[in-house]
């Protein structure tokens, strides 16, 4: 896609290190090995991966690679949990979930098609509900984004197909105004 080239074009111009790791089912190990060595080299506190639905479970597999390289929170977002699991992707979502830290679902009906249907223990899942920050839950968050690291830098690295419609554009704009 050539916008998603500028795009990138334009944040590596800005001095944001792109990596591409391939995640795909037929070259997933190779991928994982790439990811594995990304997330060793920049260390980060907090991973977050956008799941798009079971039949692409094998990125649930990104939580396991995750924490073996010492990442201490991994955070899912559930997209679809009402699709009925399928055998492969059952296992699959079942291996990962053990080692998310929290599951955000954008409704209180999703929890249960969570719960139900892909067996997420219900004390990992979160409602965030889009567009409506809800403060109360913000006191509760057990663990903090900030200045972790002994150099001081914010390290965040997202999971998901780089397209547009996935509004990495407005992320790092969000991330470029945590240093003001």
């Amino acid at each position: 896609n050539a916008r998603l080239e500028t795009l990138k074009d334009s944040m590596i111009r800005e001095g944001i290190v792109v990596r591409e790791v391939s995640l795909d089912f037929s070259r997933f190990l190779s991928g994982a090995r790439g990811l594995l060595a990304v997330l060793r080299e920049l260390r980060p506190a907090i991973l977050h991966c956008n799941l798009p639905g079971p039949w692409d479970a094998q990125y649930s597999l990104v939580a396991c690679v995750a924490r073996f390289a010492g990442v201490r929170h991994v955070v899912t977002t559930e997209h679809l949990p009402m699709v009925s699991p399928f055998a492969k992707g059952s296992a699959l979502k079942g291996i990962g979930t053990r080692f998310v830290s929290r599951v955000i679902t954008v409704s209180e009906d999703n929890v249960r098609y969570l719960v139900e249907y892909h067996r997420i223990p219900r004390a990992k899942i979160r409602v965030v509900r889009i567009g409506i920050p809800d403060p109360a839950r913000v006191a509760e968050a057990p663990f903090s984004v900030g200045r972790t690291r002994e150099d001081g830098i914010f390290r965040c690295i997202m999971v998901g197909s780089f397209e547009e419609r996935k509004g990495h554009a407005t992320a790092f704009e969000a991330m470029s105004r945590l240093e003001e």
